[in-house]
């Protein structure tokens, strides 16, 4: 009984558990708030993911009017490309506090520059986006501060969208993984030899394959002309 609820509570722990690992990294280029909307931040994402040959398929970590940036992250362990863990879940990345900072770009540089995020540390829309990040004379755009670890590393400000800003990218598929072929090898065939029978006045002896592990066989007295050897 013992075992079986310990079986039970380790199936249970390993189900609450997220899957895999999943990157994240700060976006090089600082732009104003009326960049042009979730699909160009998204192309931008993958762009330098893929300059730095991460793999996998990336997008931005923000928010608009329709859509919040906690609906863009995956349940995972989240590390920067350089492999330091940020979060052990989505849960623990959304919570107002991270491990590490995320100051390191796709190819594991450093950068400092502010992000837009138009979110809370919660990762939900404050509503200053920037117009969805289409204006720059809209509504403010809310900005993170990359150096810090607490919830200002995705609500830290509420900027002019004229302001210069980047923002995070996160991945939501991993590299996929080649799965090595085995091609099988074929059995050599073994084609038994034939062995010369002797016959003793109407009796045929086969002497064994292998005479050296062969029991002794008992001597038998013959006479000239009691061989025949059948060609």
């Amino acid at each position: 009984m013992r075992r079986s609820v310990l079986l039970a509570a380790a199936c249970l722990v390993l189900l609450a558990s997220p899957a895999s690992a999943l990157r994240i990294f700060a976006k090089t280029g600082a732009v104003s708030g009326s960049f042009g909307g979730l699909a160009v931040a998204d192309a931008s994402c993958q762009s330098q993911a893929d300059a730095a040959s991460l793999g996998g398929s990336f997008r931005a970590l923000l928010s608009t009017s329709t859509i919040d940036a906690a609906d863009r992250v995956e349940d995972a362990v989240w590390t920067l490309p350089s492999g330091a863990t940020v979060a052990n879940s989505k849960a623990d990345l959304l919570d107002g506090s991270i491990l590490v900072t995320v100051t390191e770009d796709s190819f594991g540089n450093a950068t400092a520059t502010g992000k837009w995020t138009g979110s809370t540390s919660a990762g939900i829309s404050t509503g200053n986006h920037c117009t969805s990040w289409t204006a720059s004379f809209g509504p403010n755009g809310t900005s993170g501060a990359p150096l810090q670890t607490d919830g200002r590393w995705l609500n830290n400000a509420d900027d002019s969208c004229l302001q210069s800003r980047a923002w995070y990218c996160v991945e939501f598929s991993p590299p996929a993984t080649n799965t090595p072929t085995v091609t099988p090898t074929e059995t050599p065939t073994v084609t038994p030899t034939n062995t010369p029978t002797v016959v003793l006045r109407g009796h045929h002896y086969r002497p064994p394959t292998d005479l050296r592990l062969s029991m002794p066989t008992p001597f038998v007295a013959v006479r000239p002309g009691d061989i025949h050897v059948p060609k």
